[in-house]
């Protein structure tokens, strides 16, 4: 899901401004080709989940933790880029 995650924010320009925690919210899970789809309906309101992770789980949480506050994020290397500096 995750890599899937980078790769709508490189095709879809309104991904760009969406953080990972609130792509539920515009986006759907397709699992069967593996991909997020835009919602087709205007229903904000609607619930997704986001998989948790726990910081004994070390890199997996501190990726997470990224996630909660960069914007629009289209690789590893970018999740991990502050200021233009890695």
């Amino acid at each position: 899901m995750l890599t899937a995650y980078f790769e709508a924010n490189r095709t879809h320009e309104k991904a760009r401004g969406i953080l990972y925690r609130d792509f539920p919210q515009y986006f759907t899970w397709q699992s069967n080709g593996k991909f997020w789809q835009w919602r087709k309906h205007e229903n904000r309101s609607q619930i997704g989940r986001i998989v948790s992770a726990h910081p004994a789980e070390g890199e997996c949480y501190y990726i997470r933790v990224l996630l909660n506050h960069v914007i629009g994020a289209t690789s590893y290397q970018h999740l991990r880029m502050v200021g233009g500096e890695l």
